[in-house]
């Protein structure tokens, strides 16, 4: 990680002790989803959703509907191999990735404003009545908001690499973490595309 020097936000790189609370979030999210774990489906698309594991991937016959979801799709498809359920296998694929949402979240609003800010971040997102209801379903809306969230993060950090040089010139090392990280976020960011969080 780098030092700001002309930020006065940006907090200082932090031990693995420091990640204690985002991970805590994180545990506290997945486990209040998985205490109300959906058992039906509620809606079309959800349909579409579950005959795209049971009966096969296939976009031409709505299974599931355009455009396709592959990404989502993907991971509900391990957790079909495991759980043997569509209905709990697309929702725990949006309870688990909603959940780890919290990290990058809590991350980002850490970087941004401060410790304090971050954790009220993750308190709001975990008790937030629709993420909560749309992690809930077997849709992909949820599962989406990681990649979105993490994608800005790397971004962010991107912009920051760049901005924390202060009055000396832009160093090599600099310019190649700052692309490194635009990189990372532009493939995260593509990966959410197979996921279309509405």
């Amino acid at each position: 990680n780098y030092k700001s020097t002309n930020i006065p936000h940006q907090t200082k790189a932090v031990s693995l002790q420091g990640y204690m609370i985002p991970t805590i979030a994180v545990g506290v999210c997945l486990f209040t989803r998985l205490l109300y774990f959906g058992k039906y489906i509620d809606e079309w698309d959800s349909v579409n959703f579950a005959f795209g594991l049971s009966k096969g991937y296939d976009i031409l016959h709505d299974q599931p509907h355009f455009p396709g979801y592959p990404v989502y799709m993907f991971a509900s498809w391990i957790w079909y191999m495991i759980l043997g359920s569509d209905i709990q296998s697309l929702i725990f694929s949006g309870v688990l990735f909603s959940s780890l949402a919290v990290f990058p979240l809590y991350e980002l609003s850490r970087r941004m404003f401060s410790r304090e800010v971050a954790i009220l971040t993750a308190v709001l997102y975990i008790v937030n009545p629709q993420v909560w209801l749309q992690a809930e379903k077997p849709l992909s809306d949820a599962f989406g908001l990681f990649f979105v969230i993490t994608a800005i993060l790397f971004f962010y950090l991107s912009i920051a690499c760049v901005q924390s040089r202060g009055e000396r010139p832009f160093a090599l090392t600099e310019h190649r973490i700052s692309l490194k990280y635009l990189g990372i976020g532009g493939v995260i960011l593509g990966l959410g595309l197979g996921v279309r969080v509405t």
